[in-house]
């Protein structure tokens, strides 16, 4: 594949999603910018609606990789565009979305109730879309550099599990009702895992969905709903 103006430090699933995207635009792309896909965990945990101006997590790995990005592109005269992505799905999503959809997949993920965490998300096709539009116009004028993208649903743990269940042929998920078994869920989690699942990270992206007229499609409905065939991603 022709190499793109991408830095892409993880995600890298979404690359296919990108040039299917592109499709025979290959020769319009612009030579003065480049994009960074980030994450909008780089902002501090837990975080509700941040904007790209919200504080981030400065001992975090995010920072520094925006960091070298920038200072790459302005030594190389270029344009450095970070995109902070929502947690993405897709084909060969990695990150916290892979590993709850294997918890699904191996029957060892279960809610519990009254929990409300929501998390922001947003899909690889939609991710392919602004970066392609991005990469083919650039930004408007007075637009920031830097920015958000997210599907603006920003589902509960909960809806997105059963989303992804539902891809599953169905999974059934079971509900950790009793203290007891809640008690033993913690311990099956873990605490890292367990910090994923009940705090709340979630990003205002209506900046950059604005900026580039793209109307993300609810990650949850597109789990739901999306008919795929073979040409599908």
């Amino acid at each position: 594949m022709t190499p793109l103006p991408l830095h892409i430090p993880e995600h890298t699933f979404i690359l296919p999603y990108i040039y299917k995207e592109l499709g025979t635009r290959m020769d319009e792309i612009r030579n003065d910018i480049e994009i960074m896909v980030s994450s909008a965990n780089i902002y501090t945990t837990p975080h509700e609606n941040s904007d790209e101006n919200a504080a981030v997590d400065t001992a975090g790995k995010w920072v520094a990789l925006e960091n070298d990005f920038i200072a790459k592109n302005e030594a190389n005269n270029k344009t450095a565009i970070i995109i902070r992505c929502g947690e993405i799905i897709g084909t060969g999503m990695t990150g916290f979305p892979a590993r709850l959809a294997k918890m699904i997949w191996r029957g060892t993920f279960f809610h519990f109730p009254d929990n409300e965490t929501r998390i922001s998300v947003i899909h690889a096709s939609d991710v392919a879309r602004a970066v392609c539009k991005i990469l083919l116009s650039g930004l408007p004028a007075g637009i920031p550099h830097t920015l958000n993208l997210t599907d603006a649903a920003d589902p509960t743990i909960r809806e997105l599990a059963e989303a992804l269940a539902f891809r599953m042929n169905e999974k059934r998920i079971s509900t950790l009702s009793t203290r007891p078994q809640q008690w033993i869920g913690k311990i099956l989690y873990g605490k890292k895992l367990m910090k994923e699942l009940s705090l709340t990270r979630t990003a205002d992206s209506s900046l950059l969905r604005t900026a580039i007229g793209i109307t993300p499609v609810p990650v949850c409905s597109y789990l739901r709903e999306h008919v795929y065939d073979e040409s599908s991603l």
